[in-house]
């Protein structure tokens, strides 16, 4: 987890590193906005919108397909 400020509601918040390694979405749990990640070094994020959400979905769903077909 990285500590970070949010663009939008200037709160500090903890961003999981998975967002940050894979350059997805995330969302601010204090005004529950969309946040991007712009940049890893330095950690920059920006605001975004609800299609990061289905952008940043896929991922995790592809993730857990993956471990059913392990399972099988």
């Amino acid at each position: 987890m990285y500590d970070v400020v949010c663009p939008v509601c200037q709160s500090m918040i903890e961003v999981p590193a998975q967002a940050i390694e894979s350059k997805t979405a995330c969302r601010c749990p204090k005004c529950w906005s969309w946040l991007r990640v712009v940049g890893s070094h330095p950690l920059r994020l920006e605001a975004g919108s609800e299609d990061l959400a289905m952008s940043s979905a896929p991922s995790r769903r592809a993730m857990r397909l993956g471990e059913e077909d392990e399972e099988s």
